[in-house]
């Protein structure tokens, strides 16, 4: 292959004899795309918000909060694409937000200001956003007791998954130099070190070692894609985002039934858990249902209580992490997690009678240079979700964003990702 050096070559064959294994990955990864958390942010929908466009969308939409009362769960006014459009005539699917927008938002629909303990949540981003709408400030994570999905779509992948596990290497490769560089630094940090000192040259080694390897992998997948045709890529694409969206409005379909349940009992003012059990218990649907009462809040009475849908975008390739010899490796007492290269589309499947999705096996790690997760909340009378970019890092060229979004953009998902749950937690609102 011109212009490819025997590194590449051989990356090339590498990735070739993998390609059975990973003929259905259903990620999203353009070779020019930056690691979302290192040096931009991946954003849903047909189209990427860049910082420079920031103020301008933010000016084109009015975003003028509205007062809430009680259960009013508006943010703010709905997001209707057909309504709404850019400078640019594109309908807008996803509104940018700043974090401190965003509070005031919030401040506005429960009507008094934040503590600091939500305040702290909130920092947390994805994950911060969905607890605080759970009233779960003291959480690790929302809860996974009541998650729904849908038989996915079949798609035609399958002309993606060499290209796209190229443009997986050069994110890997990617994570790896951003890493020899940090450790780098640190070695030039050390005490009485130079830059002729032992450690500071092998480190440089490093640097120049993952330089080599990117250069190479970025090669090998221009190889690639080259190789297929435009159209063929782009047909292949649009299967795959229709048949996500499909299959997550059909997840979000299935929530909204039961949700629908739960608030008509919760409506009829149970007197105590044991009351809201009962009825969950002679409820013909929801008594198919698993781990009901696994997560319910721990104030306020059942009258209080309101169901709320969110949803997790997460990598169904996880697993224990193994010897050579396939034994579970065991650190401080504890199992080891990793992810896989390659998916498991065995897990993380809706049962054929109710749609609920077993979580065991959602160790939530992630693929080298990918995102873990991505939790949004689902906001029903603006049809929309609410998700975060990323954590609060406090740095000013990186701040958390806060998007909302319909559920075409959402669903839509990113290269992170291939599967996502939609779920139905509750929220004390006398809180």
């Amino acid at each position: 292959m011109p212009g490819i050096s025997g590194g590449g070559r051989e990356l090339i064959a590498h990735l070739g004899g993998r390609l059975s294994a990973i003929a259905h990955v259903i990620t999203d990864v353009f070779a020019n795309r930056h690691m979302r958390g290192i040096s931009d942010t991946l954003t849903n929908g047909p189209w990427r918000t860049t910082d420079r466009d920031l103020a301008s969308r933010i000016a084109v939409v009015s975003r003028e909060p509205e007062i809430g009362t009680g259960s009013d769960l508006t943010l703010t006014r709905r997001l209707d694409p057909a309504e709404h459009r850019d400078r640019y005539g594109r309908p807008v699917r996803q509104r940018i937000f700043t974090k401190h927008e965003y509070v005031d938002m919030w401040e506005s629909r429960i009507g008094r200001r934040m503590t600091a303990d939500e305040l702290h949540t909130l920092d947390r981003g994805c994950v911060g956003l969905t607890l605080l709408r759970l009233g779960r400030n003291s959480e690790k994570l929302p809860p996974s007791n009541l998650m729904f999905g849908h038989p996915r779509t079949p798609q035609s992948a399958t002309v993606l998954a060499l290209g796209e596990a190229a443009n997986a290497e050069i994110r890997r490769c990617r994570a790896l130099r951003v890493a020899a560089y940090d450790e780098l630094a640190a070695a030039r940090r050390g005490p009485g070190a130079t830059d002729g000192s032992p450690d500071v040259l092998r480190r440089l080694d490093e640097v120049m070692a993952t330089e080599y390897d990117l250069r190479q992998a970025r090669a090998a997948a221009r190889q690639v894609w080259s190789d297929i045709p435009a159209e063929q890529i782009k047909q292949a694409r649009t299967a795959r985002t229709e048949a996500r969206i499909h299959d997550g409005e059909q997840a979000l379909a299935v929530a909204r039934g039961y949700a629908a349940k739960f608030d008509e009992i919760l409506s009829g003012e149970p007197a105590n858990v044991a009351e809201f059990q009962r009825r969950v218990h002679n409820d013909p649907a929801l008594s198919q249902l698993s781990d009901v009462t696994a997560n319910l809040p721990t104030t306020g009475s059942p009258a209080d209580w309101e169901p709320v849908i969110f949803a997790k975008h997460l990598w169904s390739g996880q697993d224990y992490v193994r010897d050579p010899a396939g034994r579970e490796v065991i650190s401080d007492g504890r199992r080891q997690y990793e992810a896989t290269d390659s998916p498991k589309y065995g897990r993380f499947l809706p049962g054929p009678a109710t749609g609920q999705v077993n979580m065991w096996g959602d160790f939530h790690r992630n693929r080298l240079g990918f995102l873990n997760y991505d939790y949004a909340w689902y906001d029903a009378p603006t049809d929309t979700w609410w998700r975060a970019n990323h954590s609060e890092t406090g740095d000013p060229h990186r701040p958390m964003l806060v998007y909302q979004s319909t559920s075409e953009a959402f669903f839509t998902g990113s290269a992170d990702f291939d599967t996502t749950v939609v779920g139905i937690g509750f929220a004390d609102r006398s809180g």
